[in-house]
């Protein structure tokens, strides 16, 4: 290990972890290389690549203070094979020299921020492992039904005023120009405001929230948008209880999750909220139920 104590990741932090990880850490590249040797080699030629090599025959005369072929000596014979880890350049030095390497890409992990690093190794602990693994299984368990479809208001008790989103919580200045067209087609698409200036001004003073789908269960794609009236997809897990929705898809060519906002948009969503929806909760409300499950399995081998 070689370093500085100014270096970011901590010179003797690094060593005390790899240490105590139960690495043999030494001082300098010569000590490392005599080392491997000495790992490589059999004892006699471990005690004489120990000691000063710098006036000593590698090679064919270590093979013979060792009685023979050696680790060492083959490596001296046929040139090194080497794994490089960190650093691309050594690896492409090498390549120009011709010598046969394989570069492995890394980095210390969380940027070398001791802090991050600890939260990272924290994910690591067993009540994360349990976490993740009863997530697993009630991802295997599940047995998704297709019950209804209904307006957001009634399916996920969506409130007035509320423009549901696809992603993180995010606020207005930092959403893409398509996601806020889409908010501003949905504003509108409401009744909340008459144009794309007045529904700007709604957001922007707060009369209009605004919040990501999956905080009230919800899924969209794209954009994600859900207002009150939309109609969505309700999907039942048979297995545990627990229900979330989706919106309808649109179709093909101007179509809010793509961010346009143009009155044949708004025309097409209110034929969803007044035609469509409604059929559509009522077929499947009269099946009693689609195993989606089922659809899925025989999707999947069909691409």
């Amino acid at each position: 290990m070689i370093g500085t104590a100014a270096d970011p990741q901590g010179l003797a932090g690094q060593i005390a972890r790899l240490e105590r990880a139960g690495a043999w850490v030494l001082p300098s590249n010569a000590q490392a290389a005599r080392a491997a040797a000495c790992i490589a080699g059999p004892d006699r030629v471990m005690n004489a690549l120990l000691t000063d090599t710098r006036d000593r025959a590698i090679g064919p005369a270590a093979d013979r203070v060792a009685g023979g072929p050696t680790a060492s000596g083959r490596v001296c014979k046929r040139g090194p094979r080497v794994i490089n880890v960190g650093l691309e350049g050594f690896a492409a030095d090498l390549e120009r020299l011709g010598v046969p390497v394989t570069h492995v890409d890394w980095a210390p992990p969380a940027g070398a921020d001791p802090a991050k690093a600890a939260q990272l190794a924290a994910l690591d602990g067993e009540h994360v492992g349990a976490a993740n693994d009863m997530a697993l299984r009630r991802l295997v368990e599940a047995q998704p039904f297709l019950v209804d479809c209904r307006p957001a208001r009634e399916a996920i008790g969506l409130p007035e005023r509320t423009v549901l989103h696809a992603g993180p919580p995010l606020a207005w200045a930092r959403m893409c120009a398509t996601m806020q067209a889409s908010i501003l087609c949905a504003v509108r698409y409401e009744g909340w405001a008459p144009d794309d200036a007045a529904a700007r001004d709604l957001v922007l003073r707060g009369e209009v929230r605004i919040a990501p789908c999956h905080g009230m269960g919800a899924a969209g794609p794209m954009t994600g948008i859900v207002t009150p009236s939309m109609p969505v997809f309700v999907v039942e897990n048979r297995a545990h209880g627990n229900r979330a929705s989706a919106t309808i898809n649109e179709g093909l060519g101007k179509v809010l999750r793509f961010g346009a906002n143009d009155d044949t948009v708004i025309e097409r969503l209110r034929w969803l909220e007044h035609q469509a929806g409604p059929l559509l909760g009522a077929a499947i409300r009269a099946t009693g139920g689609i195993d989606l499950r089922a659809i899925m399995s025989q999707a999947l081998p069909h691409g």
